[in-house]
Order: C-alpha cells, then sequence, then structure tokens
C-alpha cells in the first residue's frame, strides 16, 4: 500500500517526471548531506513532485522552517525523534509508521536526541516539487 503512495505520488500526473531513468533506487539516485554532516537526502524523484529518503543521524536537527508553496508528507521507517509543528501542542514524538502531513505555510522543525541509538529513516515527498532544491546546495564553509 505504502508503495502503491510513494509511485502514485511521482507518477499521476499531467506531465510525466523529467527522468533519465524511468526507475530510481537509493543506490543509484543522488545523494546530497545535509545539516551539517548529520544527515543526508537521496533524490529518488524531482518533478513534478519530489520523493526522497532522509536519514538522520542521532544528534541532527532542522531548525524551524517553512514551505509557502509546497505541502510535505512525511512517513517514518525507523527511529525516533521529535517534530514541532505549528498548530500543535508541544514536541510530538516521532516513531516508526508515522505518517505527517505539513501544510504549505505551516511552520515546523524536526531533531534527533543526541543520544538516540539509531538513525531516524523516512519517506519526505513535496508536492509540488520545490523545497528539496536547497539540498543541492552546498554549505557555507
Amino acid at each position: 500500500m505504502i508503495a502503491l503512495a510513494l509511485f502514485l505520488a511521482c507518477s499521476l500526473t499531467a506531465t510525466p517526471p523529467l527522468l533519465t531513468h524511468p526507475f530510481l533506487t537509493v543506490d543509484t539516485a543522488p545523494t546530497f548531506v545535509i545539516a551539517g554532516g548529520k544527515a543526508s537526502v537521496t533524490m529518488l524523484c524531482e518533478t513534478p513532485n519530489y520523493l526522497g529518503r532522509l536519514v538522520a543521524q542521532p544528534g541532527a536537527a532542522v531548525p524551524e522552517h517553512v514551505h509557502p508553496m509546497s505541502d510535505e508528507l512525511i512517513y517514518v521507517l525507523s527511529g525516533k525523534g521529535e517534530m514541532r509543528l505549528e498548530g500543535t501542542p508541544g514536541p510530538i514524538p516521532v516513531t516508526p509508521g508515522m505518517g505527517i502531513q505539513i501544510r504549505r505555510g505551516q511552520k515546523h522543525a524536526f531533531a534527533v536526541a543526541a543520544d538516540a541509538t539509531e538513525p531516524l529513516v523516512v519517506v519526505q515527498v513535496y508536492t509540488p516539487s520545490g523545497p528539496e532544491q536547497r539540498f543541492k546546495v552546498p554549505p557555507i564553509q
């Protein structure tokens, strides 16, 4: 069921995605290091919607931010963390099997505890694509 939903996120569009290969895997898709080296994203589909895998190591944090033009969907595969989401009380524990919908324009942040025993691994979707382009920008030295 999850695989079908993820496939549909990248395939049911008026304009087909512009991919050089019709299928990418986490082994063949481009991966970018983010969050000061404590996380990485693997981009499986970039247009017209974004589908990727985010791996955040213990101690990784994404500061509060907003995507004004895109909704974000997250599905937690493994690991644990906590998320702050505008309009909800306090930090929300993030655990495997959890789905999170973030509306465009809604402030949010997440963190993996420094003493966590494993990375947080999630499937991430932006619709439409766009916010993922920041992952390609090299960090400022």
